[in-house]
């Protein structure tokens, strides 16, 4: 079983590039934050041990990773947060602080 499949693995991985966990219910819920704001990037994993297989498929498009090997990346800290947050700026899923700046 790869760490992608362990729910303390992404956890952690998810508090480790800017993410922040609340509790709800029987999922966790992770809400990314850039430059203080909360965005619209989140997931939510189950409580359990494992992640099936078919939601690594829903948190891969949740979080804007293009294939589990992108994923498979974030949990094992080879997509740094610097490189994340590059990345979700690339797609305009979040903003940019030069953008702010130049208007």
């Amino acid at each position: 079983m790869t760490r992608v499949d362990r729910v303390a693995d992404l956890r952690q991985a998810l508090l480790r590039k800017g993410f922040t966990k609340k509790n709800k219910g029987d999922h966790y819920r992770f809400f990314f934050f850039h430059e203080g704001k909360k965005t619209r990037v989140h997931t939510k994993i189950s409580r359990g041990r494992n992640i099936k297989a078919k939601d690594i498929h829903q948190i891969r498009k949740q979080l804007h990773l293009t294939g589990k090997g992108q994923l498979e990346d974030f949990v094992e800290c080879h997509l740094t947060e610097c490189a994340y947050r590059a990345h979700l700026i690339q797609l305009r899923k979040i903003g940019s602080a030069v953008d702010s700046t130049a208007a």
